[in-house]
C-alpha cells in the first residue's frame, strides 16, 4: 500500500498542479489586490452638482481638492465627478487621512467650499458634507462682481472704418479687486476677439507701449471702462465674435495652490479663455 502511494504521486504532472492552482484563483469574485499589494481601493471618487444663483450657466467653475491637489471641471449641466489619485502619487502607498476642503472656483463669484474626510487614500462616505451614496449637497454660488461688455456698433461690414467703441461695465463688491492691465486712467487697455465658431483667437492692446495696471475698488456705483478700435489697425476676417475684456479679478482667500493648478490662465494669451469668470454681452460681427 505504501509503495502504491508513492507511485501515485510521483506520477502527478507538475502542469496538472499548476492548472489547479489557476482554476482555484479564478473561482475568486475579484481580485483582492491592488497594484500596490493593498487592499483594493473603493471610495475613490466623489460628485455633485453646482448651481450659480443668478441662474447662469455653471460650466467651467473649477473644484478643487486640498491636500490631495485634485482638480476637475463642472459641466454645463452642473454636475461634477472628483476622484482621488492613486496612493502611489499621495506620497506614501497608505495613503493620506484626514479633513479637507473642497473649493469652487469662479473669479467673479463669492468661493464656496465643502468639507470631506479621507482615510488611507479613500473617502469616507457618511462623514462631514457626503452622504452614503459619495455625494455632496447641491453648491450654490453667490455672484459677487458682474461683467458686461457692449460693442458698438455690434455689426458691421468688412469695409467699416470708422471707430468701434468696447464699452465694459463693473458692478462688485469689497471683497475684491479688479486688475485693468496695459492701461491708463479710465481705460480699458485690452482685449481678446474670439471667433465664435472657429475658436480663433485675436488680442488688442490700446496702448501697445503702456505696462502699468489700474486697481478698482468697488462702492456701490457701476464702474465703466471704454477702449476704441478700428479694422483698419486691427484686422479681424468676417465672422462671429466674442469680445473679451482683459482684466484680472484679485481676492485674498483663494489658496495659492488652487492658483497654481489653474496655471497661467491670467496672462494675456489663449490661456485666458481657461479662467473660471462669468461674463456677458460682448457679441460682435463682421459681415462680408
Amino acid at each position: 500500500m505504501i509503495s502504491l502511494i508513492s507511485k501515485n504521486k510521483s506520477n502527478l504532472n507538475p502542469l496538472f498542479l499548476y492548472s489547479l492552482v489557476l482554476l482555484f484563483i479564478s473561482s475568486c469574485t475579484g481580485n483582492p489586490f491592488s497594484e500596490d499589494n493593498n487592499i483594493q481601493r473603493q471610495n475613490t471618487q466623489i460628485s455633485g452638482i453646482v448651481e450659480l444663483r443668478d441662474n447662469n450657466d455653471p460650466e467651467g467653475t473649477f473644484v478643487w481638492f486640498e491636500g490631495f491637489d485634485s482638480s476637475a471641471r463642472v459641466q454645463k449641466s452642473g454636475d461634477f465627478k472628483l476622484t482621488v489619485p492613486p496612493n502611489q502619487s499621495q506620497g506614501g502607498s497608505k495613503g493620506i487621512s484626514g479633513v479637507f476642503k473642497i473649493y469652487f472656483y469662479l473669479a467673479n463669484y463669492k468661493l464656496t467650499t465643502a468639507e470631506v474626510v479621507t482615510r488611507n487614500g479613500e473617502f469616507v462616505y457618511s462623514s462631514a458634507d457626503l452622504n452614503k451614496d459619495g455625494k455632496l449637497p447641491p453648491i450654490f454660488m453667490i455672484r459677487e462682481l458682474s461683467i458686461n461688455t457692449k460693442v458698438a456698433p455690434a455689426s458691421v461690414s468688412k469695409n467699416y472704418t470708422s471707430a468701434i467703441n468696447v464699452e465694459l461695465a463693473l458692478k462688485g463688491n469689497s471683497n475684491l479687486d479688479v486688475e485693468i492691465p496695459f492701461t491708463i486712467p479710465g481705460q480699458l487697455g485690452a482685449i481678446l476677439v474670439r471667433n465664435v465658431v472657429t475658436n480663433e483667437l485675436f488680442t488688442f492692446k490700446a496702448y501697445p507701449s503702456m505696462f502699468d495696471s489700474q486697481i478698482i475698488e468697488f462702492g456701490s456705483a457701476t464702474i465703466t471702462r471704454t477702449l476704441e478700435f478700428d479694422l483698419l489697425t486691427f484686422t479681424l476676417p468676417p465672422g462671429q465674435y466674442e469680445i473679451i475684456p482683459y482684466l484680472i479679478v484679485r481676492r485674498n482667500n483663494v489658496p495659492s495652490a488652487l492658483l497654481k493648478k489653474l496655471g497661467s490662465v491670467s496672462s494675456f494669451g489663449p490661456n485666458y479663455l481657461n479662467m473660471p469668470i462669468k461674463r456677458t454681452g460682448g457679441d460682435f460681427e463682421i459681415r462680408q
